[in-house]
């Protein structure tokens, strides 16, 4: 009969043998991808670590007398990969302008594609903390849809909510906006631990197995003569993107399912229990009681496309307009309502993105509809 003390090393140097084979495993696996040329994917700390950089500048000159600092919040609309396209470029020059430079303007742009209000409710104690002089924060109908907050959540921002904040945020009905209590308790160990580095690198080797794994099965499916499951997705996505897009006079535009599933319930009136309502409310308490103020604007949407396709109820959608007026204003900050700015010709495709060509530039019109109220709230003397 085998001693327990024998059993006990047999067993330790099992586990040792496993941790080295998966070790060997991985680290031959990243040596595969590197080789075979795949790069890295976006992670779930891909924005925080963009953010990261941004939050830095906007805290250097935390409450100077000599400038004034204006945090934009926004998603992909606000957000460009042209940095002088973007909205806050646009209106950190508008406003540079119109006051000749006094007093100094900056205007940083805490935006990111797919970045909503609940996002924005995670980091709001940060931007308490940096105290920006006004914050301009846009907002869309289509982030209290549950699309929106299924699938395009930027979790990892729970890591960023103060300890004191958490009774708030886990007291709140969180499932409904995707986030889960793990994800919470990792994030917020991953931020405390300063492990944001050492994750992102072990979830951009991760990727990079993927990505190395999707190559293997397309170079199988020629042999085989079958679809890669890689391949699949991709034509189920066109498949998809083919039903539900239609062309008017050339321009991509969303059939009345997708918008529906775009805009959710704020088409047919938004619940005043709403979990992203909640979340705007409290965010703007917290801004009012850091002395910050605020201009909230609704999103222009493209009316003209809703009504085409017939899920328009004009009745509907003023409450709805109304109910987040009244949160906003409750909390003391302004609200500009550019929901029905424009028409169909100045959407450039059929998410909502603006156009900008030698006929129209929606993004200067829109930035327009900004500066006069802007800059009565950042209440420079003299103006």
């Amino acid at each position: 009969m085998t001693s327990p003390r024998r059993r006990l090393s047999s067993l330790l140097v099992f586990l040792l043998a496993l941790c080295l084979a998966i070790l060997s495993v991985s680290f031959t696996a990243a040596q595969l991808t590197r080789l075979a040329g795949a790069e890295p994917g976006e992670s779930a700390l891909t924005p925080v670590r963009y953010l990261e950089g941004t939050f830095e500048r906007l805290s250097r000159f935390r409450l100077s007398e000599s400038r004034r600092r204006i945090a934009y919040l926004g998603d992909s609309t606000v957000f460009s990969l042209a940095r002088v396209r973007s909205l806050p470029h646009l209106l950190q020059t508008a406003l540079r302008s119109r006051l000749r430079g006094r007093p100094p303007i900056e205007v940083h742009s805490i935006s990111y594609p797919a970045l909503g209000i609940i996002s924005h409710y995670l980091m709001a104690g940060r931007l308490a903390e940096a105290k920006p002089d006004l914050i301009v924060w846009q907002t869309s109908f289509t982030h209290f849809s549950s699309i929106w907050r299924l699938h395009n959540l930027h979790s990892a921002f729970t890591g960023w909510v103060e300890l004191e904040r958490l009774p708030e945020l886990v007291g709140m009905p969180i499932h409904r906006g995707g986030l889960t209590l793990d994800e919470l308790l990792l994030y917020q160990g991953i931020i405390a631990l300063d492990g944001v580095e050492a994750w992102s690198v072990l979830r951009d080797e991760q990727s990079r197995v993927g990505q190395l794994r999707e190559r293997v099965e397309s170079w199988t499916a020629g042999w085989s003569g079958r679809n890669s499951e890689a391949l699949f997705r991709q034509a189920s996505g066109r498949k998809l993107l083919e039903e539900n897009v239609r062309r008017n006079e050339g321009r991509r535009r969303f059939t009345a399912k997708i918008e529906q599933n775009r805009y959710g319930n704020t088409l047919t009136g938004l619940d005043p229990q709403d979990l992203v309502l909640q979340m705007l409310g409290r965010a703007l308490d917290l801004f009012a009681r850091s002395g910050i103020p605020v201009i909230v604007y609704l999103n222009p949407m493209n009316i003209d496309n809703l009504a085409t396709v017939g899920v328009l109820d004009e009745g509907e959608l003023a409450q709805s307009v109304a109910l987040l007026r009244g949160t906003v204003e409750a909390a003391g900050a302004r609200f500009l309502d550019l929901h029905a700015l424009f028409r169909d010709e100045y959407f450039r495709d059929a998410q909502g993105h603006l156009v900008h060509d030698k006929e129209i530039n929606a993004d200067v019109e829109l930035v327009r509809e900004l500066i006069d109220p802007t800059i009565a709230e950042l209440k420079i003397p003299g103006r």
